[in-house]
């Protein structure tokens, strides 16, 4: 990774002087394919209620000390701290929600992508999350469901299942939700389809 990176993991109140720096990330990346986002820094301010207020939230940032700027962030919580619409499906499969740790998102700038943040980012929340609660058995992630044939799809698109597998985590097709944000071309919020996937840590 380039030397002029750098990264740091914070927790709870510490996250509160980059929650903008986060949010711009957020509506900047989550706009391109497969998550087609039209953020606002309000909707973004919602979305993070819990994150934002928790003492057990984790937010690790990648700066680039050259041009001073953030150029990527990753995020997460407590899965018995995380959105009803996270919660549920692992309540309804009958897990203990103690035991999981919910990873938020992970986001990059593109011209900083294929460096190898991506898989650190996944080994730095894993630390802390294990700093955390070193009984912790699971850590799980979601991501947006979509056709092979979706308009938006880019024909040079690459999902990132391989790095997915790579750190560990397998797809969980029926431990799924539904989420609703401000989508790219739509009106009104869109609901859509989440899977997740998950990592044992025994």
């Amino acid at each position: 990774m380039n030397k002029n990176i750098s990264i740091i993991t914070l927790q709870g109140p510490q996250i509160v002087p980059f929650l903008k720096h986060l949010y711009s990330l957020r509506i900047e990346v989550l706009q391109e394919f497969p998550y087609l986002y039209a953020g606002n820094e309000d909707y973004e301010i919602q979305y993070s209620k819990h994150f934002s207020h928790s003492e057990n939230s984790i937010l690790v940032i990648a700066r680039d000390n050259h041009v001073n700027k953030i150029i990527g962030a990753a995020t997460a919580i407590p899965l018995e701290e995380a959105d009803d619409e996270v919660r549920r499906p692992f309540l309804q499969k009958g897990y203990n929600l103690e035991d999981v740790f919910f990873y938020r998102e992970s986001v990059i700038l593109h011209g900083f992508r294929g460096k190898g943040l991506g898989k650190l980012f996944f080994v730095e929340r894993e630390k802390a999350a294990l700093k955390q609660n070193p009984k912790l058995k699971y850590i799980t992630f979601w991501t947006v469901e979509r056709t092979a044939d979706h308009p938006a799809r880019p024909r040079n698109y690459k999902s990132l299942s391989n790095l997915w597998h790579k750190q560990g985590f397998q797809e969980f097709s029926q431990l799924r939700t539904q989420f609703s944000w401000p989508e790219v071309d739509k009106q009104n919020n869109a609901l859509n389809t989440m899977v997740f996937w998950i990592k044992n840590l025994h």
